[in-house]
This record gives structure tokens, sequence and C-alpha cells, in this order.
């Protein structure tokens, strides 16, 4: 995606679309590219228009191809080595500079971009980000890294708050990472929103399968994101395996659209209410009314 950046970086074109105050791309190519990679363009375009700004938190993030939750705010989050910003005054438009120094050796540089590494990242999701940012991150991370290696780095890092390092020390431990994106981010959600769920693995530890949710009094409703461009790993899984496990255990069902889930996790938990709410009901209702 960077080489088609720089591709279609302020080439002649009839129909330009700014992504930075001096950077424009053809506006169709722009709309063509799902959200992430219209965040990593224009991540890209930021970096390159300043000088010595370094992308932070979940513009990083989608450089290294990281899972985040779900998106809305389109200011850049960068910060100078020194950790200094300069005077607002000086901002490019919708970029915010963090106060957070960064090392040389938390730098990657490609193609003129930089950003921080995928460890800094992961806890710069904890100084800026939100709980999804961070729950979807650790399923990456941990596919990536051993726990040793990341409660290692956490354990090391300077100049945070000491309960930032401490969540992100508990939820490296505690969390039961999910192979698939879209289930990641599902499970995210819920738990943003204080809702128990726990993953079936169809496959022992190779790919998740659906979400069961709690709903008290040994009652489940189980979660089904669809979509396979939520999946960054083919592992051949059916989608009907999915379906006829729930119906042989009898769970009711909730199926998603992963983009749908990524754009307005609102309907997705208005969703799952309803389902939730059908569920404790019916189960208050005597056997014969069922």
């Amino acid at each position: 995606m960077r080489a088609d950046f720089d591709e279609q970086a302020n080439a002649p074109s009839a129909n330009p679309r700014y992504v930075t105050r001096t950077t424009t791309v053809e506006k169709e190519w722009w709309q063509s590219l799902p959200l992430r990679d219209q965040m990593l363009v224009r991540g890209a375009g930021v970096s390159r228009d300043s000088r010595k700004a370094i992308l932070l938190g979940r513009w990083a993030a989608v450089q290294h191809g990281m899972w985040i939750g779900p998106f809305t705010d389109w200011t850049v989050d960068v910060a100078l080595p020194s950790g200094k910003p300069p005077a607002k005054s000086k901002w490019p438009i919708r970029t915010r500079f963090r106060s957070v120094p960064v090392r040389d050796d938390e730098t990657i540089t490609a193609q003129n971009i930089r950003y921080t590494d995928r460890l800094r990242t992961y806890i710069d999701l904890f100084r800026f980000g939100t709980i999804t940012d961070q729950l979807t991150a650790t399923d990456w991370i941990l596919g990536h890294y051993s726990r040793r290696k990341v409660h290692d780095y956490i354990d090391g890092f300077e100049s945070c708050r000491p309960e930032i390092l401490k969540r992100a020390h508990n939820i490296v431990a505690t969390v039961t990472p999910l192979p698939e994106y879209r289930y990641s981010l599902a499970r995210a959600v819920l738990s943003s929103h204080r809702i128990d769920c726990y993953p079936v693995f169809l496959k022992p530890w190779v790919t998740s399968g659906p979400l069961i949710v709690d709903c008290g009094g040994m009652r489940n409703i189980a979660i089904i994101i669809d979509d396979a461009t939520g999946s960054d790993f083919d592992f051949g899984f059916p989608e009907d395996t999915r379906a006829y496990w729930t119906s042989h255990h009898n769970f009711p069902t909730v199926r998603w659209d992963f983009s749908d889930l990524f754009f307005r996790p609102d309907l997705f938990m208005n969703e799952v209410g309803r389902a939730r709410n059908a569920v404790i009901y019916k189960h208050s209702l005597p056997k014969w009314e069922w």
C-alpha cells in the first residue's frame, strides 16, 4: 500500500483529493480504499509533510497492520523525538502532537514514513487509545510475541504512569488471544460494554468459532461474525461449521457483518441487547409457554 501511495502522491490529477495540506492523491483511488488503508495513507502523508514527526498509537498501528477498534477520529497522533511539541500555531490541520519522547531504537523509517515499532505502538495504545484498541491489539501482539517478551517490555518501559503499565500487564496476562480480527473486535466491543463472553475453538488453538455470551443462569447466546475480509488469515474453515455448531447446541444466534461491526458497533450492541433480553424473558416463563 505504501508503494501505491508513492505512485499516487502529488501525481497530476484532474480530480485530486487532499489527504494532508500539501499531499494529494487521485480521488477515485482514495474512495476505493478500505478505511484502514485510508488511515495508512493519511498517516503516511502527515509523516512525510513533517520533517521529524513520528506516527503514534493507532496511526502507527495501521502501518504495522496491527488490529485496532472502531474508528471515528481523523486527527493524526504524532510526536517529535525530543517529546517537545511545537507551538500549536504550527501544527498541521487535524494533527495532534503528543508530549512523549520517542527513542531512535523505537522508531521505524520506511519509504520516508516514520512510526513507532510494534511494542512501543502497543504501549501507546494504552496511553492514547480506547479499550477496544487495547484488547484487539493484545490479540494481535500475542500472535507475534510471547507473553514473557511483552511483559518484559512493559516492565522496562519508562516515562509512563504506573496504572497504565499495570493495566497492560493485566490484559496481557489474562486474555485468551483470538487469531481472527473479526472475533477479536467483537469480543473487544462486548467487553467495552461490560458484557462477558468466551470464544469457542472449533479447531483447538487454530481458529476461533462463535463467541458465547453469558446471559446468566446457564442461558447463552452465540455470536457469528460474517465476511471473510475480517480475517487476516485463510484457515480454509467453512462458515457453515460455526452455524452448525450453534444450531447443534440450540443457542440463539446473532449474525453480524464485520464491516458493520467496525463502522457501527452501537447497532451491533443493540442487536445483542435484544437477543439477550429475549432469552432472559423466555426463561422467565413457565416451560410450557416456551
